[in-house]
């Protein structure tokens, strides 16, 4: 099996654990960044025990929200706004398991917008790059190639 089709044969798991690396990712760069890349050892525990609840939520919420079954070659701005919509959803979700289970004193603010911000940016700049790299990547035309119009917009008129 080349590995090409391995990826294809196994892209929705990578997908998953693409995003769940991001969602971990975006967290733990939130709290360096609140605190200019020092964090005290206790904000450090803090992110440590919560960062499994915040990913199970942000992963229940993207697998509703249907971020898991889209292609990364068709995004798009409706796309970029269910992932903007599901990460606002999770942050809230998050945030009202701090609130309920965790106490929110202590637990710094900022940490939810700037983990919101950048999991919708990692994720959308992920999508875009991946869009971005396939079309440099697709057909490179030769002197003999023609260009020919397509009309429509459907699947059939995406493969040709």
């Amino acid at each position: 099996m080349r590995f090409k089709d391995y990826l294809l044969k196994y892209r929705r798991i990578l997908i998953v654990l693409a995003y769940l690396f991001i969602i971990g990712s975006a967290y733990v760069l939130a709290f360096y960044i609140r605190f200019d890349f020092k964090v005290p050892k206790g904000y450090m525990l803090l992110m440590r025990g919560s960062i499994p609840y915040l990913i199970f939520i942000k992963a229940v919420v993207f697998f509703y929200f249907g971020l898991y079954s889209g292609l990364w070659r068709y995004i798009n701005l409706n796309y970029v706004l269910r992932i903007v919509k599901a990460n606002i959803f999770s942050t809230i979700f998050f945030i009202l398991y701090v609130v309920f289970f965790k106490g929110f004193k202590g637990f710094p603010r900022s940490i939810f917008v700037l983990d919101c911000t950048l999991c919708v940016s990692f994720i959308a700049g992920v999508n875009f790059l991946s869009r971005v790299s396939r079309r440099q990547m697709r057909f490179i035309p030769s002197s003999q190639s023609k260009n020919a119009p397509v009309i429509g917009t459907g699947e059939a008129a995406v493969l040709v």
